[in-house]
């Protein structure tokens, strides 16, 4: 069960742009992911239903503590597994990052080079990219990757579930351990999301191959 406080834990901003969207109380899963991220140091995994919030329950924490220092390094990095994605959580976010003055930037095929290169230039805040991207920034951006990942606190992965048993996902636990090692403190956590795990123990595996115990799963349709 969520803490009854867990609203009040959230950043200013944060709380002021839930009351904007006329949100009367938080959902009960947004409150569990809010107790997690700021309760331990575990990686956590969010399954639930299509349209339940998810993205909110990952970010209202992920912001309210990256807002302390959100310049710097990217902070959060969000991994989606399509463009459109990307496209759609960018606008979900975008105001809500600019109540909290953190930069947020896409990464992919239809950006434009200067929203790139400003992020190169002035890394910071949350950065939303597919797999394919970031192994460009491997190959193009190579001197750039300390700078871009040295504090990295967080790194979220969407759609889950089409990632595992996959090619695609193979490589993208790969990329994982290559980014983290850029990170010059703790290792960043890992937050899943995703509507449709079929086998909750493999995406726990999937998320934190060396330690899946260490991955709280919220899911308040089970609890």
């Amino acid at each position: 069960m969520s803490s009854p406080n867990a609203f009040d834990r959230l950043a200013p901003f944060v709380q002021e742009f839930v009351y904007r969207l006329g949100w009367k109380e938080l959902r009960e899963l947004q409150a569990q992911a809010i107790d997690a991220v700021f309760d331990s140091d575990d990686d956590i995994l969010i399954t639930t239903g299509t349209a339940s919030g998810k993205t909110e329950a990952a970010f209202l924490p992920i912001l309210s503590l990256i807002a302390q220092e959100p310049m710097g390094s990217i902070k959060a990095l969000y991994i989606g597994p399509l463009k459109a994605l990307i496209n759609d959580q960018f606008r979900r976010l975008d105001l809500l990052c600019e109540a909290g003055n953190i930069p947020i930037h896409r990464w992919h095929g239809d950006v434009g080079g200067s929203q790139k290169a400003d992020l190169i230039k002035n890394p910071g805040g949350v950065l939303q990219i597919t797999p394919e991207s970031i192994e460009s920034l491997f190959i193009n951006k190579t001197n750039h990757l300390h700078r871009l990942f040295g504090g990295l606190q967080f790194i979220v992965v969407d759609e889950v579930h089409s990632f595992m048993e996959s090619d695609r996902g193979v490589q993208l636990r790969s990329q994982l351990q290559r980014i983290e090692k850029y990170a010059k403190s703790a290792c960043p956590r890992r937050i899943g999301l995703s509507a449709t795990v079929g086998d909750t123990e493999a995406a726990r595996r999937w998320l934190n191959p060396v330690s899946p115990s260490k991955v709280q799963v919220i899911d308040p349709a089970v609890n």
